[in-house]
């Protein structure tokens, strides 16, 4: 009779134990996904017209054969809270639509690609 009471006693700390461990379980999974969310890049839009007049200010500062990366650095001198909003996808993009700027070497695995302002705009 005496070990009726242990065994309630067990299978309720056993219970309460699997609850607990899920419960850590699920706030780690929480922390995980929170974390993962502050780390993601902020999806803030720069309208398209004033993004290739920024690139375009920039490069025209330019004076020799340019990376993106200078270009981009350019616009952080100029303006820091434009050029924060910028992905390299999207600079890459309007440098390319900028009919103003020719490859002047083409980039291959890490070494990036090299433009030149021409001052006016291209035929293509």
């Amino acid at each position: 009779m005496q070990q009726e009471p242990f065994v309630r006693l067990k299978n309720t700390i056993q219970r309460t134990s699997w609850e607990l461990l899920r419960a850590v379980e699920e706030l780690e999974r929480i922390s995980q996904s929170f974390a993962a969310s502050e780390h993601a890049s902020p999806s803030i839009r720069v309208p398209k017209g004033q993004l290739v007049a920024a690139v375009s200010a920039a490069v025209s500062q330019m004076t020799n054969n340019f990376t993106a990366f200078q270009v981009k650095q350019q616009m952080i001198n100029t303006d820091p809270t434009l050029a924060g909003k910028i992905n390299d996808s999207s600079l890459s993009s309007a440098l390319s639509r900028l009919g103003t700027v020719e490859v002047a070497t083409p980039g291959s695995g890490r070494r990036p690609t090299r433009f030149r302002f021409t001052g006016e705009p291209s035929s293509h």
